[in-house]
Protein backbone atom coordinates (compact mmCIF):
# COMPACT_ATOMS: atom_id res chain seq x y z
CA UNK A 1 0.00 0.00 0.00
CA UNK A 2 1.50 3.50 -0.80
CA UNK A 3 1.15 6.09 2.05
CA UNK A 4 -2.40 7.51 1.41
CA UNK A 5 -3.67 4.18 1.87
CA UNK A 6 -4.51 3.07 -2.05
CA UNK A 7 -2.44 0.62 -4.17
CA UNK A 8 0.10 2.05 -6.43
CA UNK A 9 -2.25 0.38 -9.42
CA UNK A 10 -5.35 2.09 -8.70
CA UNK A 11 -3.21 5.62 -7.64
CA UNK A 12 -2.10 5.24 -11.08
CA UNK A 13 -5.61 5.10 -12.64
CA UNK A 14 -5.15 2.82 -15.29
CA UNK A 15 -4.84 -0.83 -15.22
CA UNK A 16 -2.54 -0.75 -18.50
CA UNK A 17 0.47 0.90 -16.24
CA UNK A 18 0.49 -2.36 -14.86
CA UNK A 19 2.87 -4.56 -16.89
CA UNK A 20 3.76 -8.30 -16.80
CA UNK A 21 7.04 -9.18 -16.37
CA UNK A 22 7.99 -10.04 -19.51
CA UNK A 23 7.35 -6.51 -21.44
CA UNK A 24 9.32 -5.10 -18.69
CA UNK A 25 12.03 -7.30 -19.35
CA UNK A 26 11.34 -6.50 -22.88
CA UNK A 27 11.87 -2.77 -22.28
CA UNK A 28 14.89 -2.97 -20.38
CA UNK A 29 16.66 -4.93 -22.83
CA UNK A 30 15.51 -3.06 -25.81
CA UNK A 31 16.04 0.20 -24.45
CA UNK A 32 18.36 0.68 -20.99
CA UNK A 33 21.70 0.33 -22.85
CA UNK A 34 21.30 2.54 -25.91
CA UNK A 35 18.89 4.06 -28.44
CA UNK A 36 14.96 3.69 -27.09
CA UNK A 37 12.86 1.82 -29.57
CA UNK A 38 9.93 2.92 -27.35
CA UNK A 39 7.11 4.05 -30.23
CA UNK A 40 3.68 4.44 -30.75
CA UNK A 41 2.71 3.07 -34.00
CA UNK A 42 4.08 5.24 -36.44
CA UNK A 43 5.37 7.76 -34.31
CA UNK A 44 8.78 7.50 -32.27
CA UNK A 45 8.29 8.80 -28.73
CA UNK A 46 12.66 8.90 -28.34
CA UNK A 47 13.65 12.66 -29.27
CA UNK A 48 10.00 13.64 -29.96
CA UNK A 49 9.35 17.33 -30.22
CA UNK A 50 6.51 19.63 -29.58
CA UNK A 51 5.67 20.68 -33.11
CA UNK A 52 6.28 16.51 -33.89
CA UNK A 53 3.70 15.75 -31.42
CA UNK A 54 1.34 17.89 -32.22
CA UNK A 55 1.66 16.88 -36.16
CA UNK A 56 0.89 13.51 -34.95
CA UNK A 57 -2.36 14.26 -32.98
CA UNK A 58 -3.37 15.98 -35.91
CA UNK A 59 -3.27 13.33 -37.76
CA UNK A 60 -4.45 10.47 -35.74
CA UNK A 61 -1.03 8.93 -35.37
CA UNK A 62 -0.97 9.40 -31.70
CA UNK A 63 -3.00 10.13 -28.32
CA UNK A 64 -2.74 11.36 -25.76
CA UNK A 65 -2.96 8.79 -23.58
CA UNK A 66 -0.61 6.55 -25.58
CA UNK A 67 2.32 9.50 -25.00
CA UNK A 68 1.93 9.64 -21.90
CA UNK A 69 1.98 5.67 -21.32
CA UNK A 70 4.83 5.45 -23.18
CA UNK A 71 6.84 7.90 -21.63
CA UNK A 72 6.26 6.16 -17.78
CA UNK A 73 6.95 3.01 -19.85
CA UNK A 74 10.46 4.77 -20.54
CA UNK A 75 10.71 5.81 -17.33
CA UNK A 76 10.10 2.16 -15.63
CA UNK A 77 12.96 0.74 -17.86
CA UNK A 78 15.37 2.95 -16.84
CA UNK A 79 15.36 5.38 -13.99
CA UNK A 80 16.09 2.98 -11.25
CA UNK A 81 16.66 -0.75 -13.10
CA UNK A 82 19.28 -0.90 -15.84
CA UNK A 83 21.21 2.23 -15.83
CA UNK A 84 19.10 3.36 -12.80
CA UNK A 85 19.87 7.52 -13.39
CA UNK A 86 17.55 7.53 -10.35
CA UNK A 87 15.60 11.43 -11.71
CA UNK A 88 12.22 10.32 -10.29
CA UNK A 89 11.40 10.73 -6.78
CA UNK A 90 7.34 10.18 -7.33
CA UNK A 91 5.10 9.61 -10.23
CA UNK A 92 1.84 11.96 -10.69
CA UNK A 93 -1.18 9.17 -10.38
CA UNK A 94 -3.23 11.14 -12.23
CA UNK A 95 -1.28 11.19 -15.31
CA UNK A 96 -3.33 9.10 -17.42
CA UNK A 97 -6.32 9.96 -16.43
CA UNK A 98 -5.65 13.47 -17.56
CA UNK A 99 -4.40 12.52 -20.79
CA UNK A 100 -7.40 10.56 -21.06
CA UNK A 101 -9.23 14.05 -20.40
CA UNK A 102 -7.06 15.88 -23.25
CA UNK A 103 -7.94 13.33 -25.60
CA UNK A 104 -11.57 14.02 -24.82
CA UNK A 105 -11.08 17.61 -25.25
CA UNK A 106 -8.98 17.23 -28.62
CA UNK A 107 -11.66 15.33 -30.14
CA UNK A 108 -14.49 17.86 -29.88
CA UNK A 109 -12.85 21.28 -30.04
CA UNK A 110 -9.29 20.88 -30.52
CA UNK A 111 -6.12 21.15 -28.66
CA UNK A 112 -6.70 23.11 -25.43
CA UNK A 113 -3.43 25.58 -25.68
CA UNK A 114 -0.40 25.73 -26.60
CA UNK A 115 0.95 22.60 -24.63
CA UNK A 116 -1.53 20.78 -25.53
CA UNK A 117 -0.79 17.18 -24.04
CA UNK A 118 3.15 18.05 -23.41
CA UNK A 119 4.50 15.78 -20.85
CA UNK A 120 6.43 17.94 -18.73
CA UNK A 121 8.36 17.10 -15.54
CA UNK A 122 8.49 19.31 -12.15
CA UNK A 123 11.53 20.09 -10.16
CA UNK A 124 10.59 19.58 -6.74
CA UNK A 125 10.35 22.74 -5.64
CA UNK A 126 7.01 23.80 -7.41
CA UNK A 127 4.10 23.85 -5.29
CA UNK A 128 1.16 21.49 -7.01
CA UNK A 129 -2.14 20.92 -6.39
CA UNK A 130 -2.54 17.45 -6.89
CA UNK A 131 -1.44 14.28 -5.55
CA UNK A 132 2.24 15.21 -5.89
CA UNK A 133 4.47 16.21 -3.05
CA UNK A 134 6.25 19.94 -2.74
CA UNK A 135 9.54 18.64 -0.59
CA UNK A 136 12.64 20.89 -2.02
CA UNK A 137 14.21 17.38 -1.87
CA UNK A 138 13.93 16.65 1.99
CA UNK A 139 12.90 14.62 4.48
CA UNK A 140 12.10 16.47 6.62
CA UNK A 141 9.08 18.12 4.08
CA UNK A 142 7.50 14.59 4.15
CA UNK A 143 3.84 14.12 3.52
CA UNK A 144 3.45 17.58 2.39
CA UNK A 145 0.75 18.46 -0.24
CA UNK A 146 0.56 22.28 -1.57
CA UNK A 147 -2.59 23.20 -1.21
CA UNK A 148 -2.46 25.08 -4.65
CA UNK A 149 -0.70 25.30 -7.71
CA UNK A 150 2.45 27.88 -8.25
CA UNK A 151 2.03 30.43 -10.69
CA UNK A 152 4.12 28.83 -13.37
CA UNK A 153 2.52 25.61 -12.87
CA UNK A 154 -1.10 26.94 -13.16
CA UNK A 155 0.01 28.67 -16.22
CA UNK A 156 1.59 25.31 -17.94
CA UNK A 157 -1.55 23.87 -16.91
CA UNK A 158 -3.91 26.02 -18.46
CA UNK A 159 -2.07 25.42 -21.69
CA UNK A 160 -2.59 21.45 -21.51
CA UNK A 161 0.45 19.73 -19.75
CA UNK A 162 0.68 17.22 -18.29
CA UNK A 163 2.99 16.57 -15.32
CA UNK A 164 4.33 13.38 -15.10
CA UNK A 165 6.05 13.86 -11.65
CA UNK A 166 8.23 15.69 -9.41
CA UNK A 167 12.28 15.09 -9.83
CA UNK A 168 15.04 15.02 -7.60
CA UNK A 169 16.80 18.28 -6.70
CA UNK A 170 19.68 19.41 -4.68
CA UNK A 171 18.31 19.82 -1.06
CA UNK A 172 16.66 23.16 -0.76
CA UNK A 173 18.72 23.86 -3.94
CA UNK A 174 22.27 24.08 -2.05
CA UNK A 175 24.39 22.51 -3.99
CA UNK A 176 25.03 21.70 -7.90
CA UNK A 177 25.84 18.04 -7.85
CA UNK A 178 21.66 16.35 -7.46
CA UNK A 179 21.75 15.11 -4.57
CA UNK A 180 18.92 15.34 -2.01
CA UNK A 181 18.05 13.51 1.28
CA UNK A 182 14.74 12.44 -0.40
CA UNK A 183 15.74 11.05 -3.22
CA UNK A 184 19.55 10.02 -2.94
CA UNK A 185 22.38 10.91 -6.10
CA UNK A 186 21.04 11.63 -9.93
CA UNK A 187 23.13 10.01 -12.37
CA UNK A 188 24.50 11.63 -15.73
CA UNK A 189 22.50 9.49 -18.50
CA UNK A 190 25.42 9.81 -20.35
CA UNK A 191 27.91 8.25 -18.34
CA UNK A 192 26.73 7.37 -14.97
CA UNK A 193 29.54 7.53 -12.74
CA UNK A 194 29.39 11.36 -13.69
CA UNK A 195 27.58 14.26 -12.04
CA UNK A 196 24.24 15.60 -13.44
CA UNK A 197 25.06 19.06 -12.40
CA UNK A 198 22.29 21.12 -10.38
CA UNK A 199 20.44 21.51 -8.47
CA UNK A 200 17.71 21.25 -11.29
CA UNK A 201 19.56 17.57 -11.91
CA UNK A 202 16.15 15.67 -12.26
CA UNK A 203 14.70 17.51 -14.86
CA UNK A 204 17.93 17.98 -16.61
CA UNK A 205 18.45 14.02 -16.41
CA UNK A 206 14.57 13.23 -16.98
CA UNK A 207 14.74 15.46 -20.16
CA UNK A 208 17.49 14.65 -21.80
CA UNK A 209 17.08 11.05 -21.22
CA UNK A 210 13.53 10.98 -23.08
CA UNK A 211 11.66 10.48 -19.74
CA UNK A 212 9.50 13.49 -20.49
CA UNK A 213 9.09 15.93 -23.45
CA UNK A 214 10.11 18.90 -21.28
CA UNK A 215 10.22 20.12 -17.87
CA UNK A 216 10.92 23.12 -15.61
CA UNK A 217 13.62 24.10 -13.29
CA UNK A 218 14.83 26.50 -11.31
CA UNK A 219 18.14 28.70 -11.38
CA UNK A 220 19.61 30.53 -8.10
CA UNK A 221 23.60 30.61 -9.29
CA UNK A 222 23.46 28.08 -12.70
CA UNK A 223 21.20 25.79 -11.55
CA UNK A 224 19.63 25.32 -14.87
CA UNK A 225 22.69 26.06 -16.77
CA UNK A 226 24.59 23.72 -15.72
CA UNK A 227 22.41 20.42 -15.74
CA UNK A 228 21.38 21.44 -19.13
CA UNK A 229 25.33 21.65 -19.66
CA UNK A 230 26.12 18.58 -18.05
CA UNK A 231 23.27 16.59 -19.51
CA UNK A 232 22.78 17.77 -22.97
CA UNK A 233 19.84 19.87 -23.36
CA UNK A 234 18.78 23.51 -24.26
CA UNK A 235 17.95 25.53 -21.17
CA UNK A 236 16.85 28.73 -20.82
CA UNK A 237 17.77 31.50 -17.71
CA UNK A 238 15.69 34.33 -18.13
CA UNK A 239 16.01 37.83 -17.18
CA UNK A 240 15.28 38.73 -13.96
CA UNK A 241 11.64 39.47 -13.26
CA UNK A 242 10.21 37.78 -16.98
CA UNK A 243 8.99 34.83 -14.97
CA UNK A 244 6.91 34.65 -12.09
CA UNK A 245 8.38 32.60 -8.77
CA UNK A 246 5.15 32.96 -6.86
CA UNK A 247 4.85 28.97 -5.13
CA UNK A 248 8.36 28.51 -5.91
CA UNK A 249 10.27 27.27 -2.22
CA UNK A 250 12.55 29.93 -2.46
CA UNK A 251 16.78 30.15 -2.54
CA UNK A 252 17.36 33.81 -2.94
CA UNK A 253 14.46 36.00 -4.05
CA UNK A 254 17.38 38.49 -5.13
CA UNK A 255 18.56 35.43 -8.31
CA UNK A 256 15.68 33.17 -8.32
CA UNK A 257 14.10 32.64 -11.86
CA UNK A 258 12.51 29.78 -13.35
CA UNK A 259 13.19 28.53 -17.11
CA UNK A 260 12.14 26.20 -19.59
CA UNK A 261 14.82 23.07 -20.20
CA UNK A 262 14.08 20.74 -23.15
CA UNK A 263 16.26 19.11 -25.79
CA UNK A 264 15.69 21.56 -28.62
CA UNK A 265 15.53 25.42 -28.92
CA UNK A 266 11.83 25.62 -30.43
CA UNK A 267 10.40 23.80 -27.66
CA UNK A 268 11.98 26.07 -25.13
CA UNK A 269 10.60 28.77 -27.07
CA UNK A 270 7.37 27.54 -26.68
CA UNK A 271 7.85 26.55 -23.57
CA UNK A 272 8.87 30.33 -22.70
CA UNK A 273 6.30 31.94 -24.38
CA UNK A 274 3.26 29.97 -21.56
CA UNK A 275 5.49 30.88 -18.73
CA UNK A 276 6.26 34.92 -18.95
CA UNK A 277 3.82 37.31 -17.81
CA UNK A 278 2.87 39.48 -14.43
CA UNK A 279 2.90 37.65 -11.17
CA UNK A 280 0.28 39.46 -8.95
CA UNK A 281 2.53 37.42 -5.88
CA UNK A 282 5.37 38.59 -7.21
CA UNK A 283 6.63 42.30 -7.53
CA UNK A 284 9.82 41.79 -10.06
CA UNK A 285 7.60 40.83 -12.55
CA UNK A 286 6.54 44.16 -12.69
CA UNK A 287 9.19 45.01 -14.57
CA UNK A 288 8.76 42.92 -17.73
CA UNK A 289 5.43 44.68 -18.65
CA UNK A 290 5.56 45.18 -22.24
CA UNK A 291 9.00 43.14 -22.49
CA UNK A 292 7.89 39.79 -23.17
CA UNK A 293 6.05 37.65 -25.80
CA UNK A 294 3.47 34.83 -25.74
CA UNK A 295 5.27 33.82 -29.22
CA UNK A 296 8.81 33.18 -29.00
CA UNK A 297 8.88 31.00 -31.76
CA UNK A 298 8.85 34.18 -34.30
CA UNK A 299 12.73 34.68 -33.63
CA UNK A 300 13.37 31.42 -34.78
CA UNK A 301 15.53 31.77 -37.72
CA UNK A 302 17.88 29.79 -39.21
CA UNK A 303 19.92 32.59 -40.19
CA UNK A 304 19.72 34.19 -37.10
CA UNK A 305 23.84 34.69 -36.90
CA UNK A 306 23.75 37.07 -40.15
CA UNK A 307 25.57 40.18 -39.21
CA UNK A 308 25.46 39.33 -35.29
CA UNK A 309 27.86 41.33 -33.48
CA UNK A 310 29.21 39.01 -30.81
CA UNK A 311 31.82 38.96 -28.79
CA UNK A 312 33.20 35.59 -27.45
CA UNK A 313 33.88 35.87 -23.84
CA UNK A 314 37.43 34.71 -22.74
CA UNK A 315 38.62 35.78 -19.21
CA UNK A 316 35.41 36.49 -16.46
CA UNK A 317 36.64 38.25 -13.29
CA UNK A 318 39.85 37.32 -13.76
CA UNK A 319 39.13 33.84 -14.43
CA UNK A 320 40.62 31.82 -17.83
CA UNK A 321 37.65 30.10 -19.16
CA UNK A 322 39.72 27.93 -20.82
CA UNK A 323 43.08 25.75 -20.16
CA UNK A 324 40.99 23.21 -18.00
CA UNK A 325 40.48 20.56 -20.78
CA UNK A 326 41.12 20.75 -24.53
CA UNK A 327 38.23 18.91 -25.31
CA UNK A 328 36.24 21.42 -24.30
CA UNK A 329 38.31 24.58 -25.65
CA UNK A 330 38.50 23.25 -29.07
CA UNK A 331 35.26 22.26 -29.48
CA UNK A 332 34.35 25.86 -28.01
CA UNK A 333 36.63 27.31 -30.57
CA UNK A 334 35.05 25.55 -33.29
CA UNK A 335 31.39 26.90 -32.34
CA UNK A 336 33.20 29.91 -32.85
CA UNK A 337 34.16 29.38 -36.32
CA UNK A 338 30.89 27.75 -37.12
CA UNK A 339 29.14 31.16 -36.25
CA UNK A 340 32.02 32.88 -37.96
CA UNK A 341 30.59 31.23 -41.16
CA UNK A 342 27.18 31.51 -40.77
CA UNK A 343 27.66 35.64 -40.97
CA UNK A 344 28.26 36.49 -37.40
CA UNK A 345 30.47 39.32 -36.75
CA UNK A 346 33.34 37.86 -34.19
CA UNK A 347 35.07 39.97 -31.62
CA UNK A 348 37.72 37.79 -29.89
CA UNK A 349 38.55 38.03 -27.47
CA UNK A 350 36.37 39.58 -24.61
CA UNK A 351 37.42 40.22 -20.94
CA UNK A 352 34.83 40.99 -18.08
CA UNK A 353 36.75 42.51 -15.21
CA UNK A 354 36.41 41.96 -11.57
CA UNK A 355 37.67 39.49 -9.15
CA UNK A 356 36.83 36.32 -6.32
CA UNK A 357 35.22 39.29 -4.47
CA UNK A 358 32.56 39.95 -6.45
CA UNK A 359 31.24 36.06 -6.17
CA UNK A 360 32.08 36.31 -2.89
CA UNK A 361 29.43 39.29 -2.32
CA UNK A 362 26.73 37.58 -4.81
CA UNK A 363 26.98 34.50 -2.41
CA UNK A 364 26.72 36.74 0.76
CA UNK A 365 23.41 38.54 -0.77
CA UNK A 366 21.89 34.97 -1.12
CA UNK A 367 23.16 33.87 2.17
CA UNK A 368 21.53 36.49 3.71
CA UNK A 369 18.28 36.18 1.55
CA UNK A 370 17.69 32.19 2.15
CA UNK A 371 16.40 32.67 5.83
CA UNK A 372 13.74 35.38 5.03
CA UNK A 373 12.40 33.84 2.01
CA UNK A 374 12.01 30.45 3.17
CA UNK A 375 10.18 31.74 6.46
CA UNK A 376 7.58 33.85 4.21
CA UNK A 377 7.05 30.64 2.02
CA UNK A 378 6.30 28.45 5.00
CA UNK A 379 4.07 31.18 6.93
CA UNK A 380 1.33 30.82 3.69
CA UNK A 381 0.38 27.17 5.08
CA UNK A 382 0.05 27.83 8.36
CA UNK A 383 0.00 25.06 10.61
CA UNK A 384 -0.04 22.20 7.47
CA UNK A 385 3.30 22.50 6.60
CA UNK A 386 5.77 19.95 8.61
CA UNK A 387 8.14 22.95 9.27
CA UNK A 388 7.62 26.50 9.54
CA UNK A 389 10.94 28.71 9.69
CA UNK A 390 14.61 27.78 8.77
CA UNK A 391 15.31 26.80 12.13
CA UNK A 392 12.68 23.99 11.96
CA UNK A 393 14.18 22.19 8.76
CA UNK A 394 17.83 22.81 11.02
CA UNK A 395 16.48 21.28 13.81
CA UNK A 396 14.27 18.27 11.16
CA UNK A 397 17.37 17.22 9.80
CA UNK A 398 19.47 16.41 12.38
CA UNK A 399 16.89 13.74 13.50
CA UNK A 400 17.62 10.18 13.46
CA UNK A 401 16.41 9.16 10.34
CA UNK A 402 16.81 12.27 8.27
CA UNK A 403 20.72 13.02 9.99
CA UNK A 404 22.51 10.22 7.90
CA UNK A 405 21.25 11.23 4.67
CA UNK A 406 21.75 14.76 4.94
CA UNK A 407 24.84 16.05 3.20
CA UNK A 408 27.09 16.98 6.23
CA UNK A 409 27.68 20.38 4.01
CA UNK A 410 24.29 21.36 3.23
CA UNK A 411 23.49 21.04 6.97
CA UNK A 412 26.06 23.18 7.76
CA UNK A 413 24.84 25.94 4.69
CA UNK A 414 21.72 25.98 6.28
CA UNK A 415 23.24 26.71 10.11
CA UNK A 416 25.11 29.56 8.44
CA UNK A 417 22.52 31.25 6.95
CA UNK A 418 20.29 31.19 10.25
CA UNK A 419 23.15 33.08 11.81
CA UNK A 420 22.99 36.04 9.68
CA UNK A 421 21.01 38.94 10.77
CA UNK A 422 17.82 40.74 8.73
CA UNK A 423 18.06 42.43 5.41
CA UNK A 424 18.82 45.74 7.05
CA UNK A 425 22.55 44.58 8.38
CA UNK A 426 25.31 46.73 7.13
CA UNK A 427 27.41 43.20 5.37
CA UNK A 428 24.17 42.81 3.05
CA UNK A 429 23.27 45.97 2.04
CA UNK A 430 26.97 46.26 1.36
CA UNK A 431 27.48 43.83 -0.74
CA UNK A 432 24.07 44.47 -2.49
CA UNK A 433 25.29 47.62 -3.59
CA UNK A 434 28.38 46.53 -4.97
CA UNK A 435 26.09 43.75 -7.03
CA UNK A 436 24.02 46.14 -8.21
CA UNK A 437 26.83 48.51 -9.18
CA UNK A 438 28.51 45.58 -10.95
CA UNK A 439 25.50 45.09 -13.25
CA UNK A 440 25.19 48.47 -13.59
CA UNK A 441 28.22 48.68 -15.37
CA UNK A 442 28.09 45.33 -17.37
CA UNK A 443 24.71 47.08 -19.11
CA UNK A 444 27.39 50.18 -19.84
CA UNK A 445 29.84 47.62 -20.93
CA UNK A 446 27.39 45.38 -23.63
CA UNK A 447 25.78 48.91 -24.88
CA UNK A 448 29.00 50.63 -25.36
CA UNK A 449 30.86 47.80 -27.51
CA UNK A 450 27.82 47.19 -29.12
CA UNK A 451 27.37 43.27 -28.96
CA UNK A 452 24.31 41.81 -29.37
CA UNK A 453 25.58 39.35 -27.28
CA UNK A 454 28.36 37.29 -25.66
CA UNK A 455 29.38 33.90 -26.10
CA UNK A 456 31.16 31.47 -23.84
CA UNK A 457 31.54 27.89 -22.89
CA UNK A 458 28.71 26.75 -20.32
CA UNK A 459 31.51 24.97 -18.27
CA UNK A 460 35.31 24.78 -18.73
CA UNK A 461 35.22 21.23 -17.89
CA UNK A 462 32.69 18.50 -18.80
CA UNK A 463 30.61 16.35 -16.43
CA UNK A 464 32.66 15.46 -13.19
CA UNK A 465 32.95 11.84 -11.22
CA UNK A 466 30.28 11.86 -8.79
CA UNK A 467 31.72 11.63 -5.29
CA UNK A 468 34.53 8.55 -4.62
CA UNK A 469 34.99 7.74 -7.99
CA UNK A 470 38.13 7.93 -9.73
CA UNK A 471 37.59 7.84 -13.54
CA UNK A 472 40.75 7.82 -15.58
CA UNK A 473 39.00 9.51 -18.70
CA UNK A 474 38.20 12.95 -16.77
CA UNK A 475 40.29 15.82 -16.86
CA UNK A 476 39.92 19.19 -15.53
CA UNK A 477 42.94 21.21 -15.21
CA UNK A 478 45.36 20.15 -11.99
CA UNK A 479 41.73 18.91 -10.32
CA UNK A 480 42.42 15.80 -8.42
CA UNK A 481 40.09 12.54 -8.09
CA UNK A 482 37.99 11.98 -6.05
CA UNK A 483 36.22 14.32 -5.61
CA UNK A 484 34.72 15.46 -2.56
CA UNK A 485 31.03 15.50 -2.49
CA UNK A 486 29.62 18.77 -3.65
CA UNK A 487 32.70 19.52 -5.25
CA UNK A 488 31.81 20.21 -9.20
CA UNK A 489 35.34 22.01 -10.84
CA UNK A 490 34.94 24.22 -13.72
CA UNK A 491 31.80 26.03 -13.38
CA UNK A 492 32.77 29.40 -13.17
CA UNK A 493 30.51 30.37 -16.25
CA UNK A 494 27.45 30.10 -15.25
CA UNK A 495 27.90 32.98 -12.62
CA UNK A 496 27.31 35.66 -14.88
CA UNK A 497 23.46 35.73 -15.92
CA UNK A 498 22.38 35.48 -12.03
CA UNK A 499 25.01 38.34 -10.54
CA UNK A 500 24.03 40.22 -13.61
CA UNK A 501 20.50 39.33 -14.18
CA UNK A 502 20.53 38.88 -17.82
CA UNK A 503 19.58 36.05 -19.64
CA UNK A 504 21.42 33.25 -20.94
CA UNK A 505 20.70 30.30 -23.13
CA UNK A 506 22.47 27.08 -23.00
CA UNK A 507 22.90 24.74 -26.22
CA UNK A 508 24.78 21.65 -27.58
CA UNK A 509 27.75 22.30 -28.97
CA UNK A 510 29.78 18.61 -29.42
CA UNK A 511 31.05 15.69 -27.12
CA UNK A 512 34.17 14.59 -25.47
CA UNK A 513 35.28 11.52 -26.77
CA UNK A 514 33.95 9.57 -23.77
CA UNK A 515 30.75 10.85 -24.86
CA UNK A 516 29.93 13.80 -22.52
CA UNK A 517 27.61 16.87 -23.94
CA UNK A 518 29.95 20.24 -24.48
CA UNK A 519 27.87 23.26 -24.59
CA UNK A 520 27.92 26.79 -25.41
CA UNK A 521 26.23 29.94 -23.99
CA UNK A 522 24.35 32.90 -25.06
CA UNK A 523 24.14 35.82 -23.00
CA UNK A 524 22.44 39.09 -23.67
CA UNK A 525 21.27 42.24 -22.17
CA UNK A 526 17.41 42.22 -20.01
CA UNK A 527 14.51 40.80 -21.48
CA UNK A 528 16.76 39.95 -24.99
CA UNK A 529 15.53 36.05 -24.97
CA UNK A 530 14.16 37.14 -28.86
CA UNK A 531 17.81 37.82 -30.02
CA UNK A 532 19.23 34.72 -27.52
CA UNK A 533 16.72 32.26 -29.21
CA UNK A 534 17.55 33.79 -32.81
CA UNK A 535 21.55 32.75 -32.39
CA UNK A 536 20.72 29.79 -29.97
CA UNK A 537 18.42 28.17 -32.96
CA UNK A 538 20.51 28.93 -35.60
CA UNK A 539 23.43 27.28 -34.01
CA UNK A 540 21.76 24.59 -33.44
CA UNK A 541 20.28 24.23 -36.52
CA UNK A 542 23.85 24.43 -38.34
CA UNK A 543 25.51 21.92 -35.88
CA UNK A 544 22.80 19.42 -34.76
CA UNK A 545 24.98 18.88 -31.68
CA UNK A 546 22.95 16.75 -29.21
CA UNK A 547 22.99 13.51 -29.43
CA UNK A 548 20.51 11.02 -27.31
CA UNK A 549 22.19 9.72 -23.75
CA UNK A 550 23.64 6.21 -24.06
CA UNK A 551 23.65 5.37 -20.49
CA UNK A 552 27.13 3.90 -20.25
CA UNK A 553 27.79 2.19 -17.10
CA UNK A 554 31.73 2.32 -16.59
CA UNK A 555 33.60 -1.18 -15.63
CA UNK A 556 36.60 -1.66 -13.83
CA UNK A 557 38.40 1.07 -11.10
CA UNK A 558 35.46 3.51 -12.34
CA UNK A 559 32.30 1.96 -11.53
CA UNK A 560 34.15 0.10 -8.12
CA UNK A 561 32.47 2.56 -5.85
CA UNK A 562 29.46 2.63 -4.02
CA UNK A 563 27.94 6.08 -5.50
CA UNK A 564 27.90 3.57 -8.69
CA UNK A 565 26.22 0.68 -6.92
CA UNK A 566 22.94 -0.18 -9.00
CA UNK A 567 20.20 -0.14 -7.08
CA UNK A 568 18.57 -3.64 -9.01
CA UNK A 569 18.93 -5.31 -5.99
CA UNK A 570 16.82 -3.57 -3.84
CA UNK A 571 13.23 -5.17 -3.22
CA UNK A 572 11.39 -1.94 -4.29
CA UNK A 573 12.98 -3.03 -8.20
CA UNK A 574 9.86 -5.81 -8.10
CA UNK A 575 7.85 -2.75 -7.61
CA UNK A 576 8.03 -1.01 -11.29
CA UNK A 577 5.81 1.63 -9.86
CA UNK A 578 5.32 1.55 -6.20
CA UNK A 579 8.41 3.18 -5.68
CA UNK A 580 7.40 6.34 -7.26
CA UNK A 581 4.70 6.40 -5.54
CA UNK A 582 6.45 5.81 -1.79
CA UNK A 583 9.18 7.51 -1.98
CA UNK A 584 10.31 7.56 1.71
CA UNK A 585 10.09 3.83 1.97
CA UNK A 586 12.47 4.08 -1.18
CA UNK A 587 14.79 6.60 0.77
CA UNK A 588 14.77 4.35 3.59
CA UNK A 589 15.95 1.12 1.63
CA UNK A 590 19.07 3.37 0.42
Amino acid sequence: MSRSGISPEKRLGSAKLVRSAFKLCVLLLAGWAGHSTIAVAQFRVDEATIPLVEAAFRDGRLTCHQLVESYLDSIAARDQVGPAVNSFLELNPDALTIADQLDQDFRQTGPVGSLHCVPMVLKDNYDTADQNHTTAGSLTMRGFLAPSDSFQVAKLRAAGAVFLGKVNMDEWAVGVSGYSSRGGQTHNPYRVNRGPGGSSAGTGVAVSANFALAGVGTDTIGSIQLPAAFDGIVGIRPTSGLIGRSGIIPGSLFTDTSGPMTRTVTDAAIILGVMVGIDPDDPATEASAGKSFTDYTQFLQRDGLRNAHIGVLRTLFGEPLSGDNDEVDATFNQAVAEMQKRGALITDPVSIDGSEADITNLVTVNSYQFKPGLDDYFATFGASAPVHSLADIITASQQPGISNKVRPATLQALIEAQKLGDLTDPAYLSALATINSLRASLLQFMQQNGFDALVFPSTTCVAPPLPGVIDPTYHCGSVAQPLAAGEIPGVMPPVLSPISGFPAIVVPAGFSADGLPIEISFFGEPFSEPTLIKFAFAFEQATKARRRPRFVVPTGAAAATEANASPTSSTLSSKPYGWLLDDFERSEAK
